[in-house]
C-alpha cells in the first residue's frame, strides 16, 4: 500500500477497532465480580450449565431446571469442557468463563500469528485478519457482550480448521491429515452449527482433490463423524425430547419485517461480496473452480433463501452465516493478492468505511456490562430464604433491570434450588414449556387452593414475585411470605 492519507487512515481505523476491543475486555471483567441479571446476556445460561456439567455430570439426569433433564444430550459440551479445568481451580463459574475467552481469543491469535504466515499472509496482514474477524461489530457483541463463549470457541477452532483446509489444497495428503479430523471433531461438539457450516470446506478439499487423495479427505471427514458420535448420535436418537425442531430458529430466513430486515441484507449482501472477489480472482488466474464451487453454490442458496428450506441449514441463526463470510471474505482478499483490491485506493476507503461504521455500531448498539440496580440487590438478598425445593418466577414484567432467565440461571449456583423452567428451552420439548406457562398465566384467575394444586403438578413450592404480582399470592393463607422491597417470596405451608 502507498504511503497515503488514505492508507494511514485505514490503519488507524483497524487500531481503533483493536482499542475498542481492549476497552470490552475490560468492561467484561465486571463478570469476575458480578453476576449477569439483565436481558442482555446469553452467558447466564453457559454459566449455568458449567456447574450443571461439574454438579450433575456429562450425560446423566439433572434436576435443577425443567423438572429433570438429560444434561448435555442436546447441547454441545466443547467450551464446557474447555472450560471446565478452570472452574475447578477457580471455584467461581464467572471467573472460569472469562479466563476461557480471554484464552480463546489469545488462542485465535496464536493461531494466526504463527500458522497464517505459512500461508504467507504478512504481519500486517496477520494483524488485520484477527482484528477485523474478532473485533467487528458482530463478533464483540456475540463473543464479549452476550458471552456467547461457546461459539466464540468454535470459530477459533474454525481459524485452525480454515488454515488447515488451505494448506493441504497446494499440498499432497499425509497422515497429519488426522489433525484436520481432530479440529472439526471439537468444532462438531463445540457448536453444531459452525460445524455444519464447515462441512462446505471439507467438501471443497474432496473436489480438488484426486484418487487417494480424495479417498483420504473423505475418510478424514467420516473419522470426525467417529470421534464425535458420542455426542451427536444421542442428540439425533433422541432430539424429539427436545424442542429443537419446534423452536424453528431458522425462521428469520423468511421473515422481511422491520426486526429481521437488516439482518437478512447482511446475509445476502456478504455471500454476494464473495461471489464478486472470486469473480474478479478466477477472472485473472482462471484456477480453483472446484475448490471455490461448494462454497459458491451455498452463497447462492443463502442469497435465494433457497436455504431456508433445507434440514439443518434452515435452523441456524443468522450470526454464524454472517461471520463465516466475513472470514472467508477477509481471507481470499489477502490469499488472492492478484485480485488487487487491497492496493485500490477506492476499495481500501470503502474497507475503512466499513470498519468506522463497525465501531460505530459496536458504540451505539452493544451495551456495556450491566449495572447494579436496587431490584438486582433485592432479588439476590431475598433468595438467601430459599428453601430447598422448586421455586418459581411468576410475573410478566420484573422490569427492564432484571431477566426471569437469568433468575432461573443464579438459583441452582448460588442457593442449589431447583426451578420448574430454565434458560435453555432446548432441552425440554415444548409441549412442556407450553403447558407450564398456561398453568402461569391462568393463576391470577385461580382459586388459592387451585394454586397450591396445580404446584404440585411441577413439584413447586414456592413463588418469587414482584410488585402487584406479588397481591395474587398474599390472598392466600395457606402461603408463608416474605417480601424485600419490590420483590416477595411466598412459600407453600407443609
Amino acid at each position: 500500500m502507498e504511503n497515503k492519507l488514505y492508507t494511514k487512515l485505514f490503519y488507524l481505523s483497524i487500531v481503533l477497532l483493536f482499542v475498542n476491543l481492549i476497552i470490552r475486555f475490560i468492561d467484561q471483567a465486571k463478570l469476575l465480580y458480578r453476576f449477569p441479571l439483565g436481558y442482555n446476556n446469553d452467558i447466564s445460561s453457559y454459566l449455568t450449565q458449567l456447574y450443571f456439567l461439574k454438579t450433575c455430570g456429562f450425560h446423566n439426569i439433572c434436576t435443577y431446571w425443567y423438572n429433570g433433564f438429560i444434561n448435555f444430550l442436546h447441547s454441545p459440551p466443547g467450551w464446557y469442557l474447555f472450560t471446565l479445568p478452570i472452574y475447578s481451580l477457580s471455584k467461581d463459574v464467572k471467573i472460569a468463563a472469562y479466563v476461557s475467552m480471554l484464552l480463546s481469543f489469545l488462542l485465535a491469535f496464536i493461531i494466526i500469528w504463527n500458522l497464517y504466515s505459512k500461508l504467507k499472509f504478512n504481519k500486517i496482514s496477520r494483524l488485520l485478519f484477527f482484528i477485523f474477524t474478532f473485533g467487528n461489530a458482530v463478533a464483540v457483541g456475540n463473543f464479549v457482550r452476550l458471552g456467547r463463549y461457546h461459539e466464540l470457541l468454535a470459530w477459533v477452532l474454525f481459524i485452525l480448521f480454515l488454515f488447515l483446509i488451505y494448506w493441504y489444497k497446494e499440498r499432497t495428503i499425509d497422515r497429519n491429515i488426522l489433525l484436520l479430523s481432530l479440529v472439526y471433531t471439537l468444532i462438531t461438539i463445540t457448536y453444531h452449527s459452525v460445524a455444519v457450516i464447515s462441512g462446505v470446506l471439507f467438501a471443497a478439499l474432496f473436489l480438488i482433490k484426486k484418487g487417494k487423495e480424495r479417498i483420504y479427505v473423505l475418510l478424514s471427514f467420516l473419522f470426525s463423524l467417529l470421534l464425535s458420535a458420542f455426542w451427536w448420535l444421542p442428540f439425533l436418537l433422541r432430539i424429539k425430547e427436545s424442542s429443537i425442531l419446534q423452536l424453528n430458529q431458522g425462521g428469520w430466513l423468511l421473515n422481511f419485517s422491520k426486526n429481521w430486515l437488516i439482518t437478512n441484507i447482511i446475509t445476502m449482501i456478504l455471500p454476494l461480496i464473495f461471489i464478486i472477489l472470486f469473480y474478479l480472482y478466477y477472472k485473472k488466474s482462471k484456477k480453483d473452480f472446484s475448490f471455490y464451487l461448494p462454497i459458491l453454490i451455498f452463497s447462492l442458496l443463502l442469497i435465494t433463501r433457497i436455504i431456508a428450506f433445507l434440514p439443518i441449514y434452515n435452523n441456524i441463526f443468522p450470526d454464524p452465516y454472517i461471520i463465516f463470510f466475513v472470514i472467508l471474505i477477509l481471507f481470499i482478499l489477502i490469499y488472492h493478492p492478484e485480485i488487487g483490491l487491497m492496493n485500490n485506493k477506492i476499495f481500501i476507503l470503502a474497507f475503512t468505511f466499513i470498519i468506522i461504521m463497525s465501531l460505530i455500531l459496536t458504540l451505539v448498539k452493544t451495551p456495556y456490562y450491566e449495572q447494579n440496580t436496587l431490584l438486582k440487590t433485592e432479588f439476590l438478598d431475598l433468595t438467601k430464604y430459599l428453601k430447598q425445593g422448586r421455586v418459581a418466577i411468576y410475573g410478566n414484567n420484573f422490569g427492564s433491570e432484571i431477566s426471569a432467565n437469568a433468575m432461573y440461571s443464579y438459583i441452582p449456583i448460588y442457593t442449589n434450588v431447583s426451578v420448574p423452567l430454565g434458560w435453555y428451552p432446548e432441552v425440554k420439548n415444548l409441549d412442556y414449556i407450553d403447558n407450564y406457562y398456561k398453568f402461569l398465566n391462568n393463576i391470577n384467575e385461580s382459586s388459592c387452593d387451585n394454586i397450591i394444586y396445580n404446584s404440585k403438578i411441577y413439584n413447586i413450592t414456592e413463588y418469587i414475585s414482584y410488585l402487584d404480582s406479588c397481591n395474587i399470592f398474599s390472598r392466600c393463607k395457606d402461603l408463608e411470605s416474605v417480601k424485600n422491597g419490590n420483590i416477595c417470596l411466598y412459600s407453600i405451608k407443609i
